[in-house]
């Protein structure tokens, strides 16, 4: 929904309100889990060729009962559909020929936005080790986790939100033979 109201000969104020929903398409993502998908890696020995295509796959290779270092995600059944409240107010008058300054507030709201949470965290350990190394780094993230049979548990909810408030400030010249310059400034805030 839009608005342009002039307020007078060289003055307009101009207003805008939408709402926007989330696009679900590929939101359940239990589709990602064994048996549905999996993934196995072979890694042969770098300097003796020991794995060629025309043999095959190993046997039980993409059996995930061999599986390691697994990771699973999961979908809230609850799940809601997010959406994002968006507006605008601004103000604009012509200051001198061929020039206008703007002034605008912009906003956002988003409501239900899905979220990732970590279900299996790693466990940081303060300290070195004996040999000097931190005791927790990104090398060592899977041997930290509070379930050693899995990697990463992603789990997605419909519980995140965010906002964003903004003053726009522009100023547009028309110059000759098509030319404009143009100056903007914004002021903004944002979380989520």
């Amino acid at each position: 929904m839009g608005l342009t109201y002039r307020l007078r000969n060289r003055t307009l104020i101009r207003a805008g309100y939408g709402v926007y929903y989330a696009n679900e398409i590929g939101g359940v993502v239990v589709s990602n889990n064994p048996p549905f998908q999996y993934a196995a890696t072979v890694t042969p020995d770098p300097t003796i060729p020991s794995l060629f295509l025309r043999d095959g796959f190993p046997a039980d290779l993409l059996s995930p009962r061999n599986a390691r270092n697994i990771t699973f995600a999961s979908t809230d059944i609850n799940r809601r559909t997010g959406y994002s409240q968006q507006w605008n107010f601004t103000v604009q008058r012509q200051v001198l020929p061929e020039t206008v300054l703007s002034a605008g507030y912009v906003g956002s709201k988003g409501t239900r936005l899905i979220i990732n949470r970590q279900v299996n965290p790693a466990v940081f350990l303060p300290g070195n080790g004996s040999d000097g190394r931190p005791l927790s780094t990104a090398a060592n993230i899977d041997s930290r986790r509070l379930n050693l049979d899995f990697q990463s548990v992603n789990a997605a909810e419909t519980v995140g939100y965010s906002t964003y408030h903004s003053l726009q400030l522009s100023l547009n010249r028309r110059l000759s033979r098509g030319l404009f310059l143009m100056s903007n400034y914004t002021f903004s805030k944002a979380l989520d």
